[in-house]
């Protein structure tokens, strides 16, 4: 159904080999059988990213509608957070609908379920960790991507415990991002169905590279959104702005930041604007102590941008 792409952008999330290829899997599980490649088939597929607003979800997001364009046998219809960066196929009809909060929650089990029969969709993909438990479950494809809903930390928030709840109660065709994910997951939700899909990067070398980006002098760019959130380990950050000669520069992509000699918010950037920040950056300062990935890390690679990150497990 699907050619295999490697090395690219979320391919993983609509292309992998064709005898683990999630959706064309997920496709023959429901009774939808594609007996002729070059005939147009009216398959379709609901994207629910409401939750997607930035950071790397959002990269993937729009990495996935990249790819997702050229499938024309497939309709997608996508409620995300975000607008899209480019002209959009007509294969994919896009609805900004941000959510956070109770009303993701509320979308994420309810709403989208009445999305899903109005659009008389096959699929039901679901970029927010959970899914509709009211679809079918050969039906429901779950993108995974949040570390801190799995183990039994005490002090987990109530949205961790609900996606954990959720994934104890419920089995979903999951789609994580690498084997560490994976064999975590399986260690608390044994016997599911999970595909480890690598997501690549959002810069590709060859197409990137090509062209120079001037360098500021003594610039380290640290890519956290949600400089509030614990796990982004800001206070790591603030440490040693304290300690860095008044020349150096910390560049934060968030709206605000603590008053600093030497921290400055760049805001959050879209995929050009962080494209360019860490090429101009001396390195890329990753500083999470929890990640299913740490996309910011490979990417700043690609663009061949040092990097200094935590010796933790999603490096590894």
């Amino acid at each position: 159904l699907i050619s295999v792409r490697c090395g690219v952008s979320a391919l993983c999330i609509l292309r992998t080999a064709s005898n683990g290829h999630f959706l064309s899997r997920t496709l023959h599980q429901a009774d939808y059988t594609m007996a002729d490649q070059s005939q147009r088939v009216n398959t379709r597929v609901l994207v629910n990213a409401v939750s997607a607003k930035s950071g790397g979800a959002a990269t993937i997001l729009r990495s996935f509608c990249e790819y997702a364009s050229n499938e024309t046998a497939i309709q997608f219809y996508v409620f995300a957070g975000i607008q899209p960066e480019a002209h959009l196929p007509e294969n994919i009809e896009w609805v900004i609908l941000p959510k956070s909060g109770m009303r993701a929650w509320i979308f994420n089990l309810l709403s989208s379920s009445v999305l899903f029969w109005k659009h008389k969709c096959d699929i039901l993909l679901s970029f927010n960790n959970v899914n509709c438990p009211f679809i079918k479950p050969n039906k429901r494809v779950t993108y995974f991507h949040q570390m801190l809903a799995l183990g039994n930390d005490p002090k987990k928030s109530i949205k961790y415990r609900l996606i954990h709840l959720y994934h104890r109660m419920f089995s979903d065709q999951i789609v994580v991002q690498t084997e560490t994910v994976k064999n975590t997951y399986l260690r608390e939700f044994p016997l599911r169905n999970v595909i480890t899909c690598w997501p690549g990067t959002a810069f590709s070398v060859d197409t990137d590279c090509t062209a120079s980006q001037p360098k500021i002098d003594k610039t380290i760019l640290v890519p956290i959104s949600d400089i509030s959130a614990p796990h982004k380990n800001f206070d790591f950050v603030i440490d040693l702005a304290e300690k860095l000669p008044i020349e150096w520069r910390v560049l934060v992509t968030t709206d605000r930041v603590p008053n600093s000699k030497n921290i400055f918010a760049a805001g959050v950037l879209d995929h050009k604007g962080m494209r360019q920040a860490m090429k101009s950056a001396d390195f890329v300062l990753f500083t999470s102590k929890v990640e299913t990935v740490g996309l910011p890390i490979f990417e700043a690679i690609s663009l061949g941008t040092p990097v200094i990150a935590f010796d933790a497990p999603y490096v590894q």
